[in-house]
Protein backbone atom coordinates (compact mmCIF):
# COMPACT_ATOMS: atom_id res chain seq x y z
CA UNK A 1 0.00 0.00 0.00
CA UNK A 2 2.82 2.40 0.85
CA UNK A 3 4.53 1.75 -2.47
CA UNK A 4 1.30 2.40 -4.40
CA UNK A 5 0.84 5.76 -2.65
CA UNK A 6 4.34 6.80 -3.66
CA UNK A 7 3.60 5.97 -7.28
CA UNK A 8 0.41 8.01 -7.20
CA UNK A 9 2.30 11.14 -6.10
CA UNK A 10 4.80 11.03 -8.97
CA UNK A 11 4.61 14.31 -10.90
CA UNK A 12 5.26 15.01 -14.56
CA UNK A 13 8.64 16.49 -13.65
CA UNK A 14 9.54 13.24 -11.85
CA UNK A 15 8.67 11.26 -14.96
CA UNK A 16 10.78 13.55 -17.13
CA UNK A 17 13.74 13.19 -14.77
CA UNK A 18 13.36 9.41 -14.77
CA UNK A 19 13.27 9.40 -18.56
CA UNK A 20 16.36 11.64 -18.66
CA UNK A 21 18.36 9.42 -16.28
CA UNK A 22 17.60 6.23 -18.17
CA UNK A 23 18.34 7.69 -21.60
CA UNK A 24 21.59 9.49 -20.60
CA UNK A 25 20.73 12.42 -22.85
CA UNK A 26 23.04 15.26 -23.89
CA UNK A 27 22.29 18.91 -23.11
CA UNK A 28 23.19 21.87 -25.34
CA UNK A 29 22.90 25.64 -25.21
CA UNK A 30 20.46 27.49 -27.47
CA UNK A 31 23.35 28.60 -29.69
CA UNK A 32 24.63 25.04 -30.02
CA UNK A 33 21.13 23.83 -30.85
CA UNK A 34 20.79 26.44 -33.60
CA UNK A 35 24.11 25.30 -35.05
CA UNK A 36 23.03 21.62 -34.96
CA UNK A 37 19.73 22.36 -36.69
CA UNK A 38 21.43 24.39 -39.43
CA UNK A 39 24.36 22.06 -40.12
CA UNK A 40 22.79 18.61 -39.75
CA UNK A 41 23.02 17.10 -43.24
CA UNK A 42 20.67 14.18 -42.62
CA UNK A 43 18.40 16.30 -40.37
CA UNK A 44 18.65 13.74 -37.54
CA UNK A 45 18.67 14.79 -33.87
CA UNK A 46 19.41 11.87 -31.53
CA UNK A 47 19.70 11.73 -27.75
CA UNK A 48 19.23 15.34 -26.64
CA UNK A 49 17.54 16.84 -23.60
CA UNK A 50 15.89 20.02 -24.92
CA UNK A 51 13.66 20.53 -21.89
CA UNK A 52 15.38 23.82 -20.99
CA UNK A 53 16.04 25.12 -24.49
CA UNK A 54 14.18 27.89 -26.30
CA UNK A 55 12.89 26.28 -29.47
CA UNK A 56 10.44 29.00 -30.48
CA UNK A 57 10.33 30.18 -34.10
CA UNK A 58 12.31 27.22 -35.42
CA UNK A 59 11.43 25.26 -38.56
CA UNK A 60 11.57 21.62 -37.47
CA UNK A 61 9.94 20.16 -40.59
CA UNK A 62 11.53 17.06 -42.10
CA UNK A 63 13.75 16.35 -39.09
CA UNK A 64 14.02 13.03 -37.32
CA UNK A 65 13.99 13.34 -33.53
CA UNK A 66 15.02 10.19 -31.69
CA UNK A 67 15.29 9.88 -27.91
CA UNK A 68 14.62 13.59 -27.39
CA UNK A 69 12.91 15.41 -24.51
CA UNK A 70 11.11 18.63 -25.41
CA UNK A 71 10.45 21.49 -22.96
CA UNK A 72 7.91 20.59 -20.27
CA UNK A 73 4.46 22.18 -20.75
CA UNK A 74 5.72 23.95 -23.88
CA UNK A 75 3.17 25.24 -26.40
CA UNK A 76 4.06 24.67 -30.03
CA UNK A 77 2.07 27.38 -31.80
CA UNK A 78 2.00 27.58 -35.60
CA UNK A 79 5.01 25.24 -35.86
CA UNK A 80 5.77 23.39 -39.08
CA UNK A 81 6.50 19.69 -38.46
CA UNK A 82 5.52 18.40 -41.91
CA UNK A 83 7.26 15.10 -42.65
CA UNK A 84 8.95 15.02 -39.22
CA UNK A 85 9.70 11.67 -37.57
CA UNK A 86 9.44 11.38 -33.78
CA UNK A 87 10.96 8.15 -32.39
CA UNK A 88 11.13 7.37 -28.65
CA UNK A 89 10.35 11.02 -27.89
CA UNK A 90 8.88 12.39 -24.66
CA UNK A 91 5.84 14.65 -25.21
CA UNK A 92 4.48 14.77 -21.65
CA UNK A 93 2.08 17.69 -21.22
CA UNK A 94 2.92 19.45 -24.49
CA UNK A 95 0.43 21.53 -26.49
CA UNK A 96 0.32 21.74 -30.28
CA UNK A 97 -1.76 24.73 -31.40
CA UNK A 98 -2.46 25.25 -35.13
CA UNK A 99 0.61 23.21 -36.11
CA UNK A 100 1.28 21.52 -39.42
CA UNK A 101 1.93 17.85 -38.64
CA UNK A 102 1.05 16.49 -42.06
CA UNK A 103 2.76 13.16 -42.92
CA UNK A 104 4.36 13.09 -39.48
CA UNK A 105 5.42 9.77 -37.94
CA UNK A 106 5.10 9.03 -34.20
CA UNK A 107 6.97 5.86 -33.14
CA UNK A 108 7.19 4.68 -29.53
CA UNK A 109 6.25 8.18 -28.36
CA UNK A 110 5.20 9.04 -24.79
CA UNK A 111 2.39 11.51 -25.51
CA UNK A 112 0.42 11.32 -22.27
CA UNK A 113 -1.62 14.41 -21.40
CA UNK A 114 -0.73 16.03 -24.74
CA UNK A 115 -3.11 18.42 -26.52
CA UNK A 116 -3.50 18.89 -30.27
CA UNK A 117 -5.71 21.87 -31.18
CA UNK A 118 -6.61 22.88 -34.76
CA UNK A 119 -3.68 20.87 -36.12
CA UNK A 120 -3.21 19.32 -39.55
CA UNK A 121 -2.43 15.65 -38.82
CA UNK A 122 -3.45 14.26 -42.21
CA UNK A 123 -1.61 11.18 -43.45
CA UNK A 124 0.26 10.83 -40.14
CA UNK A 125 1.31 7.48 -38.68
CA UNK A 126 1.21 6.47 -35.02
CA UNK A 127 3.02 3.27 -34.02
CA UNK A 128 3.20 1.79 -30.51
CA UNK A 129 2.53 5.08 -28.68
CA UNK A 130 1.27 5.80 -25.18
CA UNK A 131 -1.25 8.64 -25.54
CA UNK A 132 -3.27 8.37 -22.33
CA UNK A 133 -5.40 11.44 -21.55
CA UNK A 134 -4.53 13.01 -24.89
CA UNK A 135 -6.90 15.62 -26.36
CA UNK A 136 -7.31 15.96 -30.13
CA UNK A 137 -9.61 18.94 -30.74
CA UNK A 138 -10.76 20.46 -34.05
CA UNK A 139 -7.98 18.67 -35.93
CA UNK A 140 -7.80 17.01 -39.34
CA UNK A 141 -6.83 13.32 -39.05
CA UNK A 142 -7.76 12.29 -42.60
CA UNK A 143 -5.98 9.08 -43.73
CA UNK A 144 -4.17 8.74 -40.38
CA UNK A 145 -3.06 5.29 -39.22
CA UNK A 146 -3.09 4.37 -35.51
CA UNK A 147 -1.40 1.03 -34.73
CA UNK A 148 -1.08 -0.26 -31.16
CA UNK A 149 -1.79 3.13 -29.57
CA UNK A 150 -3.15 3.57 -26.04
CA UNK A 151 -5.77 6.38 -25.99
CA UNK A 152 -7.18 5.55 -22.54
CA UNK A 153 -9.26 8.45 -21.15
CA UNK A 154 -8.52 10.61 -24.20
CA UNK A 155 -10.80 12.92 -26.21
CA UNK A 156 -11.46 13.32 -29.94
CA UNK A 157 -13.81 16.26 -30.53
CA UNK A 158 -14.95 18.10 -33.68
CA UNK A 159 -12.21 16.32 -35.61
CA UNK A 160 -12.24 15.08 -39.20
CA UNK A 161 -11.36 11.38 -39.05
CA UNK A 162 -12.23 10.28 -42.59
CA UNK A 163 -10.44 7.11 -43.74
CA UNK A 164 -8.69 6.73 -40.37
CA UNK A 165 -7.38 3.29 -39.38
CA UNK A 166 -7.41 2.03 -35.77
CA UNK A 167 -5.58 -1.31 -35.41
CA UNK A 168 -4.86 -3.07 -32.10
CA UNK A 169 -5.59 0.12 -30.13
CA UNK A 170 -7.04 0.82 -26.68
CA UNK A 171 -9.51 3.69 -26.40
CA UNK A 172 -11.41 2.85 -23.23
CA UNK A 173 -13.15 5.67 -21.34
CA UNK A 174 -12.52 7.93 -24.32
CA UNK A 175 -14.84 10.72 -25.43
CA UNK A 176 -15.65 11.05 -29.14
CA UNK A 177 -17.75 14.09 -30.04
CA UNK A 178 -18.98 15.38 -33.44
CA UNK A 179 -16.40 13.50 -35.51
CA UNK A 180 -16.62 12.21 -39.08
CA UNK A 181 -15.22 8.66 -39.44
CA UNK A 182 -16.44 8.09 -43.01
CA UNK A 183 -14.57 5.26 -44.71
CA UNK A 184 -12.50 4.34 -41.64
CA UNK A 185 -11.31 0.85 -40.66
CA UNK A 186 -11.34 -0.22 -37.00
CA UNK A 187 -9.70 -3.58 -36.17
CA UNK A 188 -9.00 -5.33 -32.84
CA UNK A 189 -9.70 -2.17 -30.86
CA UNK A 190 -11.34 -1.69 -27.46
CA UNK A 191 -13.76 1.21 -26.89
CA UNK A 192 -15.16 -0.04 -23.57
CA UNK A 193 -17.07 2.59 -21.54
CA UNK A 194 -16.37 5.25 -24.18
CA UNK A 195 -18.92 7.86 -25.27
CA UNK A 196 -19.72 8.49 -28.94
CA UNK A 197 -21.78 11.65 -29.45
CA UNK A 198 -23.00 12.69 -32.92
CA UNK A 199 -20.56 10.53 -34.91
CA UNK A 200 -20.76 9.71 -38.63
CA UNK A 201 -19.87 6.02 -39.18
CA UNK A 202 -20.83 5.90 -42.87
CA UNK A 203 -18.90 3.18 -44.78
CA UNK A 204 -16.91 2.21 -41.67
CA UNK A 205 -15.58 -1.36 -41.28
CA UNK A 206 -15.62 -2.86 -37.75
CA UNK A 207 -13.63 -6.08 -37.23
CA UNK A 208 -13.35 -7.62 -33.76
CA UNK A 209 -14.17 -4.40 -31.89
CA UNK A 210 -15.04 -4.24 -28.17
CA UNK A 211 -17.70 -1.66 -27.25
CA UNK A 212 -18.78 -3.08 -23.89
CA UNK A 213 -20.67 -0.45 -21.85
CA UNK A 214 -20.03 2.19 -24.53
CA UNK A 215 -22.72 4.83 -25.23
CA UNK A 216 -23.81 5.98 -28.69
CA UNK A 217 -25.79 9.22 -29.00
CA UNK A 218 -27.14 10.53 -32.34
CA UNK A 219 -24.73 8.45 -34.44
CA UNK A 220 -25.10 7.65 -38.15
CA UNK A 221 -24.34 3.99 -38.93
CA UNK A 222 -25.14 4.11 -42.67
CA UNK A 223 -23.48 1.32 -44.67
CA UNK A 224 -21.44 -0.24 -41.86
CA UNK A 225 -19.37 -3.29 -42.83
CA UNK A 226 -18.39 -6.02 -40.43
CA UNK A 227 -17.44 -9.43 -41.87
CA UNK A 228 -14.24 -8.79 -43.83
CA UNK A 229 -16.31 -7.68 -46.87
CA UNK A 230 -16.94 -11.33 -47.85
CA UNK A 231 -20.24 -10.81 -49.68
CA UNK A 232 -20.67 -14.45 -50.71
CA UNK A 233 -20.27 -15.68 -47.15
CA UNK A 234 -22.79 -13.15 -45.83
CA UNK A 235 -25.30 -14.08 -48.56
CA UNK A 236 -24.97 -17.80 -47.75
CA UNK A 237 -25.59 -17.24 -44.04
CA UNK A 238 -28.60 -14.97 -44.68
CA UNK A 239 -30.11 -17.57 -47.02
CA UNK A 240 -29.56 -20.32 -44.44
CA UNK A 241 -31.32 -18.34 -41.69
CA UNK A 242 -34.11 -17.36 -44.08
CA UNK A 243 -34.76 -21.00 -44.94
CA UNK A 244 -34.65 -22.16 -41.31
CA UNK A 245 -36.90 -19.54 -39.70
CA UNK A 246 -39.36 -18.30 -42.33
CA UNK A 247 -42.40 -20.24 -43.54
CA UNK A 248 -43.05 -20.76 -47.24
CA UNK A 249 -46.16 -18.56 -47.14
CA UNK A 250 -44.29 -15.56 -45.68
CA UNK A 251 -41.00 -16.16 -47.50
CA UNK A 252 -41.07 -12.88 -49.47
CA UNK A 253 -42.65 -10.82 -46.71
CA UNK A 254 -40.75 -7.65 -45.76
CA UNK A 255 -41.22 -8.24 -42.03
CA UNK A 256 -39.85 -11.78 -42.39
CA UNK A 257 -36.73 -10.50 -44.11
CA UNK A 258 -36.27 -7.88 -41.36
CA UNK A 259 -36.47 -10.65 -38.73
CA UNK A 260 -33.92 -12.72 -40.65
CA UNK A 261 -31.42 -9.85 -40.70
CA UNK A 262 -31.96 -9.21 -36.99
CA UNK A 263 -31.27 -12.88 -36.17
CA UNK A 264 -28.12 -12.81 -38.30
CA UNK A 265 -26.88 -9.65 -36.58
CA UNK A 266 -27.54 -11.03 -33.10
CA UNK A 267 -25.65 -14.23 -33.95
CA UNK A 268 -22.64 -12.25 -35.23
CA UNK A 269 -22.35 -9.90 -32.25
CA UNK A 270 -20.23 -12.43 -30.37
CA UNK A 271 -17.39 -11.65 -32.76
CA UNK A 272 -18.22 -8.30 -34.39
CA UNK A 273 -19.62 -4.91 -33.42
CA UNK A 274 -22.75 -4.45 -35.54
CA UNK A 275 -25.16 -1.68 -34.65
CA UNK A 276 -28.80 -2.81 -34.86
CA UNK A 277 -31.40 -0.39 -36.10
CA UNK A 278 -34.29 0.50 -33.81
CA UNK A 279 -37.20 -1.94 -34.25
Amino acid sequence: MEQRNKLETITMVDLINLYRERAELKTVSDEELDHILKTSQDKTIIGYDLSKNNISHKDLSGFKFEGVIFPIDFEFKNFNFEGTIFTSVCFYGLEFDKCNLKSTTFEFVDACDTTFYCCNLTDSNWLCCDAKATSILRCDLTVTDFYNVNFFESAFKRTNMEAVSFRDCIAKDTNFGKNDLTGSVIINTSFGRSVFDNINYCDVSFINVDVEDARFVKCDFSRVYSIDKDCNFVAEQIEKIHTMFVSTIAYNDENSLSSVLTIAYLAAMQYYFIPIREM
